[in-house]
């Protein structure tokens, strides 16, 4: 499972951003002061130290220039102890060691360490007389000086950098909650678009959070337009979905379903019929006169007669039946639930001795008899293992038997054909 991110208020990431951004501030100018102070310190010493060995150098000149040796060690030693230096050295043109110093400790301090790392190597200054080099002075300070002024200007640092953390805070504080004001009143505004009047809105101290509410507004206002349009743009596409779903799934002369649509229709009344154990049957029907209708009336003729057909069939089956126009005069009947199969039977002599049919053609009325041949196929008499296409094309195949032995009677498939009880001369 993963963990849920945690939600956080505005004001708390407002907060923790500002904060965030003091502290950063406050790390980066420590940084900077404390390393400005560091070389302006270390300048500082190197210049003190650089003053200390030229007065070691001015104090030694005469003595170094008659090589005397105790003269140079007492000078040396004198102005080591005043300056407080770690070790000073006085050496000859050819870098012999006339007078040496160093200050022995049992190991070194804070204070020596610092010095060391930050002055690595000792200064040396030129001993001179009349541009003739007499020797050299080299020294190196006990680091107790700049180490005692850096920890000073560290901790000043610091009390600067908490004066400035605690002001800054605070102003932060401020600013969150002036901006968290302005953002509630601004929700609130937006809760109270359409109830409320526009005395009982927020104001706004700051100008940028009020052009954000009037432009918020505007949006509502044009949202609202919106939706009343795309609310009525769904009412017109749910009627044109639902006619072109009609028009997908219907004739559109007889108004009964289609092929497509009776072949899914006839799917699921198999599946249902092996669920229940039951019986269905499909008749498939072609009229015996429509051509010569046709022919001889017209096609405006010919169409109200398969008008006048499918109404017939219609009468003559239950409501809980299809009857489906396939195509030209091609109709099917699919009968669920049936008893027996003399119920089909009698379904199709039923629409054999169906009335005749009327229509009134350039003032006269014309009288057609309603001729079909019909093939009948059961199920499951047929087999557990026919689907819906194997059930019609054996419907068919009964259907044109039975047109084979005249028309205007009745087939069951794989069986021979049956004449109607009654037929219309």
């Amino acid at each position: 499972m993963t963990a849920r991110s945690k939600t956080i208020t505005l004001f708390s990431a407002l907060r923790q951003a500002n904060l965030n951004s003091a502290l950063i501030s406050m790390v980066v100018a420590g940084l900077l002061l404390s390393t400005l102070m560091f070389f302006s310190l270390r300048a500082q010493v190197t210049t003190n130290l650089n003053l200390v060995a030229r007065t070691i150098a001015y104090s030694v000149e005469a003595a170094l220039m008659f090589h005397d040796r105790a003269s140079t060690q007492e000078i040396l030693e004198q102005i080591v102890e005043r300056e407080g230096l770690e070790m000073a050295q006085v050496k000859d043109s050819a870098s012999n060691l006339i007078a040496d110093f160093e200050v022995k400790h049992q190991s070194r301090n804070l204070n020596q360490l610092l010095d060391h790392l930050v002055f690595p190597s000792p200064t040396v200054v030129i001993v001179k007389s009349n541009q003739h080099v007499l020797g050299y002075v080299s020294i190196r300070g006990n680091g107790e000086i700049f180490s005692i002024f850096f920890q000073k200007t560290l901790m000043v640092i610091a009390l600067s950098l908490l004066v400035i953390g605690a002001t800054s805070f605070f102003l932060a504080r401020k600013t969150e909650r002036s901006i968290t004001r302005q953002l509630d009143n601004l929700a609130k505004n937006t809760l109270l678009f359409k109830a409320s009047s526009p005395q009982e809105r927020k104001a706004f101290e700051i100008a940028e959070f009020q052009q954000i509410d009037e432009q918020f507004r505007e949006l509502l206002a044009e949202l609202d337009a919106k939706t009343m349009e795309l609310t009525i743009q769904q009412m017109n596409l749910k009627e044109v979905n639902a006619s072109l779903t009609y028009l997908a799934n219907h004739d559109e002369l007889t108004n009964l379903g289609n092929r497509s649509y009776f072949n899914r229709c006839l799917e699921l009344a198999i599946m249902h019929a092996n669920q229940q154990e039951s019986r269905l049957a499909v008749l498939y029907l072609d009229s015996d006169r429509f051509k010569r209708i046709n022919d001889e009336y017209g096609h405006s003729v010919g169409d109200i007669f398969l008008v006048k057909s499918a109404q017939c069939l219609q009468h003559a089956v239950r409501r809980s039946d299809l009857v489906a126009r396939l195509g030209g005069d091609e109709f099917a009947i699919l009968l669920q639930s049936l008893d027996s199969p003399t119920t089909a039977i009698r379904v199709a002599e039923k629409i054999l001795a169906s009335p005749d049919i009327h229509i009134v053609h350039n003032g006269r009325e014309l009288c057609f008899q309603l001729k079909l041949s019909i093939g009948i196929a059961l199920y499951p008499d047929l087999g557990k293992d026919k689907d819906s296409k194997a059930l019609i094309l054996a419907a068919d195949q009964a259907m044109y038997i039975s047109k084979q032995n005249g028309g205007c009677c009745y087939t069951l498939a794989d069986f021979a054909p049956r004449k109607p009880k009654r037929l219309t001369p």
